[in-house]
């Protein structure tokens, strides 16, 4: 749902997304929300929250939704980490990034949920990882 605030962002500025956006490697994550914020003055984030809180989503909803590009704190509520987590691997998927460096790119607090007794991804992890690989589109 974040992403939507991303979406909405480019329908509502069409020729600012175009101008920042166009011929540039896909940014996202912080990454992107910093550049949105230089660009639109807000973050995709921000709007996906405020989006799903004037459709009637429940708070905590909306609040994970505007924590979506912040790095994992302490205070973070499993939907923070489920969000947290997804985004971190649909980022490493994209970048084709080895397992092991998947997993180290989630929440520590879930990455001790993946990892084997020699620090290595799990076989979970590792099928998961690579089904979740088998669905990136081809460009």
């Amino acid at each position: 749902m974040h992403g939507t605030g991303h979406l909405i962002l480019c329908q509502a500025y069409p020729e600012i997304a175009d101008a920042m956006f166009t011929g540039f490697a896909v940014a996202r994550g912080a990454e992107l929300a910093e550049i949105e914020v230089g660009a639109f003055g807000i973050d995709h984030p921000t709007v996906g929250a405020l989006w799903v809180e004037t459709i009637g989503f429940p708070q905590p909803v909306a609040d994970t939704i505007r924590h979506a590009a912040r790095p994992p704190a302490d205070t973070d509520t499993p939907l923070d980490l489920v969000l947290s987590g997804a985004c971190a691997l649909a980022a490493s998927v994209a970048r084709k990034d080895a397992d092991e460096v998947a997993l180290g790119a989630l929440p520590p607090s879930v990455q001790g949920l993946y990892r084997a007794v020699d620090g290595q991804p799990d076989a979970a992890f590792g099928k998961l990882y690579d089904l979740l690989q088998e669905t990136e589109p081809a460009l």
